[in-house]
């Protein structure tokens, strides 16, 4: 009974991740009305500090290799977070949403090219799928064939970037406590941004901020940063990756459905058959890939018990 209760609270952890997420998008394009983006980030990541202080308990001594890990994971995700703040000065939270999705299709290709892990030839199919779906999002007649614009291009450069940090974490997990490693780059992007803000954005104006602003700018730092990372954690004791990456892969309808709520953001019937198609193209990848994972263990369990005896 414990075990189902447990398995039960553990999917609605993991649920809420999404919808956090899809959240980010909306409430950033409001926000980047009124606040620069380092700004911005560098409050979100303060906000997250705050939030975190809980949890700094279960973090452990600072090695050299944490520290180097850290830096590099918080590099990649400080371009990411830029170029997807970015990219939603110029598109709609929805079409953010779901090109910052593309991570799920790009982590698996970008993992063969840079480390030489095996690719699964089916993968090509929800990649097409993606591809076909994208292509019914974006097109817009006979005038313009195709509206990729400046937005989608920063959009896909953070798809990239969220990809090689999942790629990083992946390589390194086991090695390194997760606490430690989230606290360090909380800290590092905090730093960085303020740095980079001080040199290359006005100064900030705590009186420009509306109080509606501030409880924003601490639900994006504690809720889609801190919590998300608290309810994965622990929901993933109890689920497996495949179920989890299916259910996180939902962020981008959460996005375009928050874009509409929150910001009034048109939805089309174009976007809604695009976006089914592309989220099949997702959760196919990850059903794909984890298929292959388990394939590739299976073997070498059988080779290494061979070599035993």
């Amino acid at each position: 009974m414990n075990l189902k209760k447990n398995y039960f609270l553990a999917f609605i952890a993991i649920a809420m991740v999404p919808i956090f997420y899809g959240t980010f998008y909306p409430i950033t394009k409001t926000l980047n009305e009124n606040i620069s983006i380092f700004w911005m980030i560098a409050f979100r990541m303060a906000f997250a500090l705050i939030g975190f202080l809980p949890f700094v308990k279960k973090t452990t001594k600072i090695n050299k290799k944490t520290l180097k890990l850290s830096l590099l994971l918080s590099s990649v995700f400080l371009i990411g977070v830029f170029v997807q703040t970015k990219g939603l000065q110029y598109t709609s939270a929805g079409k953010t949403g779901f090109i910052g999705g593309l991570f799920v299709i790009l982590t698996p290709i970008l993992s063969w090219i840079f480390y030489k892990t095996r690719f699964q030839k089916f993968l090509f199919f929800p990649i097409l799928l993606v591809l076909a779906g994208f292509f019914i999002m974006f097109y817009e007649g006979s005038t313009i064939f195709f509206s990729f614009g400046i937005g989608e291009v920063y959009n896909l450069i953070g798809a990239v970037c969220i990809a090689f940090h999942i790629i990083f974490i992946s390589k390194y997990l086991k090695e390194i406590n997760i606490f430690t490693l989230t606290l360090i780059q909380i800290i590092i992007n905090l730093i960085i941004s303020v740095i980079i803000a001080l040199f290359t954005e006005l100064p900030f104006s705590f009186s420009i901020i509306q109080p509606l602003e501030w409880i924003m700018l601490i639900y994006l730092g504690i809720f889609t940063v801190t919590l998300t990372f608290i309810l994965q954690v622990w929901g993933q004791k109890y689920i497996d990756e495949t179920t989890t990456a299916i259910i996180i892969s939902a962020e981008p309808i959460y996005a375009t459905f928050f874009g509409w709520l929150f910001i009034k953001e048109i939805i089309t019937w174009q976007t809604v058959i695009g976006g089914i198609i592309v989220f099949i193209g997702f959760i196919l990848s990850i059903i794909i890939r984890n298929r292959g994972l388990k394939k590739i263990e299976t073997k070498e369990i059988s080779e290494n018990s061979e070599l035993e005896n």
